[in-house]
């Protein structure tokens, strides 16, 4: 499996709309993706950082994401409610514990 992080600092006041964009955009629009497994939206409310993670079957997968112009729309969407630009990363996923 593989993962990609968005990680960067979101406006004070827009934690509660970055969330409500996560669940009906872009939650929706990841799921329409082959091989997406899951994905979460973390934050913190005293730093205001946040975290989207989404875990992705194959790296495969998780690249031909990145060519979904929708999806690619709906992440950048995410950077309105951002101080600072989100910093993409992918990781394999060696070890999963539920």
């Amino acid at each position: 499996m593989y993962a990609r992080t968005l990680e960067g600092g979101l406006r004070a006041e827009a934690h509660s709309d970055a969330t409500t964009y996560f669940r009906l955009s872009i939650g929706p629009a990841l799921r329409q993706q082959p091989g997406f497994l899951h994905g979460q939206l973390l934050a913190n409310s005293v730093t205001n950082q946040c975290l989207l993670l989404t875990v992705w079957e194959t790296q495969a997968d998780r690249q031909a994401a990145d060519a979904s112009r929708s999806l690619q729309t709906l992440l950048g969407h995410l950077q309105h409610y951002c101080s600072q630009p989100l910093v993409s990363t992918d990781y394999q996923l060696n070890a999963q514990v539920s």
